[in-house]
């Protein structure tokens, strides 16, 4: 197997970074991925191991690091409809939009609210949220009806937070962020579930395995 090589020095820290045929990361530092014949991430090392599972549509529907599993499920239209960790969250939707959501563990339900496509606030039990988004959509602000701001976020480059301080439904770009403890890193893209990596661009990287992002549950294939 071909394997090709690139580097990254930050003051005195270098982080080397290979690839294997397909382009497809396999090392980062110490961190090793491993994938399957469709190109999904299968596995991935440190932080005591995680495991990624998936249906015969590609989508994940599990993932296992050490004795917590946590477990995804979608309806007809290929929606996530349910995310189970610790507990259990369900959704619905209009489309591809998430209009409700709730915490069956907390009975909290969380109404979505848009206009023209855009989602404009959501509604935490009682509480009316409002989003203040950058040009790329991920919520930087959301503040109540009182003009009160209720979070604040900065984000590093391909999702990861620089800085938060509140609680948001949705972030960067405006995707879904899961709020289980484990898939907490994780955006929902409806097809694709992007994991956001703490690192910058190296140039000349291709640009389907930039090493920012790895893309769970879809298949590269050999492009």
């Amino acid at each position: 197997m071909r394997v090709w090589s690139k580097s990254k020095t930050v003051g005195t820290n270098t982080t080397t970074f290979s690839y294997n045929t397909y382009n497809r990361l396999h090392t980062w530092g110490s961190i090793t991925y491993t994938y399957d014949l469709n190109g999904n991430l299968k596995t991935m090392s440190g932080g005591g191991g995680n495991s990624y599972y998936y249906d015969y549509e590609d989508r994940l529907v599990k993932m296992v690091q050490g004795s917590t599993t946590s477990l995804l499920y979608y309806d007809g239209d290929g929606n996530m409809v349910e995310a189970n960790e610790a507990h259990t969250k369900v959704y619905s939707y209009e489309g591809n939009s998430i209009l409700y959501s709730k915490d069956l563990h907390t009975s909290t339900v969380t109404k979505e609210i848009y206009a023209g496509g855009l989602h404009l606030a959501e509604v935490v039990g009682g509480t009316t949220y409002y989003d203040h988004v950058d040009a790329l959509g991920s919520v930087r602000e959301q503040t109540t009806g009182s003009i009160t701001i209720s979070t604040t976020t900065d984000y590093k480059p391909y999702g990861d937070f620089y800085s938060k301080s509140g609680s948001i439904t949705f972030g960067y770009t405006g995707k879904l962020l899961f709020w289980t403890r484990k898939l907490s890193r994780f955006r929902y893209l409806v097809a694709r579930f992007p994991l956001s990596l703490e690192c910058s661009r190296v140039r000349n990287v291709p640009l389907t395995i930039l090493f920012a992002i790895i893309t769970l549950g879809v298949g590269y294939g050999d492009t």
